[in-house]
């Protein structure tokens, strides 16, 4: 939220009665300080100071007064070229408005991540743990008091409505959620049976769904909300689906679920992104193709990266994306 004094060149007021004396003779909840949209340390710069501070009486602008600007990045000054007159400068006022978010899959690699960069941008997280995982994980975090976890089984779709339901309870102000739970079974045709299918369909489908279904009707009464999901290549792309069936299939269903939020919420300032890597750069990846060149792999990082811009002001005109993640690979 960014604001400014303002400043008429051609109407110059001066403040008569100071609000520091107004509130020492007749105590803090006079209604003429609310005129100045006083602090609690009674400065009259809450967000913007409303009127301009001049040591002599009302003066009457002139149009023979020139004068020249000058902006840095947050400050603006004028200087009135007029006899004893000097610079002004005007502070702009940056205030950012804090996110309540909830974290799926907050202990995988991706998860720390990005827990950790949204709690170093001052986030409140409500993340979810799966069942065993190291609650100690982000304990040296210097945000700590920002975040909230719990063990949760999100497959199971009580368990899940439960989750959410008192994260709303303790934080009304939710308003994000990113869905990152998720993992990885190869298979062909001939080689995926129905249990690869439920497994896979339960870790990457059903743990995002079953968060979303409960957010979306709380979103849908705020009038606001926004999804971020993480599906991958093999989703999008046969040649490397048929050796990886249940898992593509599995995530493909993560853009269809992005798109139904999406047109539901089209019309009450709710949307679904989804991003799309190819092969993300873990330790677990790594074991598992040791001869691969990993410098061609997406970084968890950058997909953090991504989805800070997601979150932030420029990254709300992204709407119904798919954003594809693939370096070199």
């Amino acid at each position: 939220m960014n604001a400014w004094i303002v400043i008429s060149s051609l109407f110059l007021f001066q403040l008569h009665v100071s609000p520091n004396r107004i509130a020492a003779a007749n105590g803090p909840d006079d209604p003429r300080i609310k005129h100045f949209r006083l602090n609690k340390n009674q400065v009259a710069i809450d967000g913007y100071d409303p009127v301009s501070y001049f040591k002599s009486g009302p003066v009457k602008g002139s149009k023979k007064i020139t004068y020249t600007h000058k902006r840095s990045s947050n400050v603006t000054c004028v200087n009135f070229i007029a006899q004893k007159a000097s610079d002004l400068c005007i502070t702009r006022i940056t205030k950012k408005l804090m996110k309540s978010i909830i974290v799926t899959g907050a202990a995988g690699n991706l998860g720390q991540v990005v827990v950790s960069k949204l709690l170093a941008d001052s986030n409140r997280i409500h993340a979810a743990l799966g069942l065993g995982e190291n609650s100690r994980i982000f304990q040296d975090s210097m945000h700590n008091e920002l975040l909230s976890t719990q063990f949760v089984n999100l497959a199971d779709e009580t368990v899940a409505e439960g989750f959410v339901k008192d994260a709303i309870i303790k934080d009304p102000e939710i308003n994000t959620a990113i869905l990152l739970v998720g993992g990885w079974e190869p298979g062909n045709i001939q080689e995926t049976t129905r249990y690869a299918f439920e497994k896979m369909f339960n870790l990457n489908f059903f743990t995002a769904y079953n968060v979303v279904k409960p957010l979306l009707s709380f979103f849908e009464r705020e009038g606001r909300g926004q999804f971020i999901f993480v599906s991958a290549r093999p989703a999008i792309n046969p040649s490397e689906a048929k050796n990886n069936l249940a898992y593509a299939f599995s995530k493909s269903l993560l853009l269809r679920l992005a798109e139904v939020v999406n047109d539901e919420g089209k019309f009450q300032n709710i949307r679904a992104n989804v991003i799309v890597p190819s092969t993300l750069d873990t330790p677990a990846g790594r074991a598992s193709m040791p001869q691969a060149d990993f410098s061609q792999w997406v970084k968890p990082e950058h997909v953090a990266d991504l989805i800070m811009f997601l979150l932030s002001e420029p990254g709300q005109d992204m709407k119904e994306s798919v954003l594809k993640m693939y370096n070199e690979s």
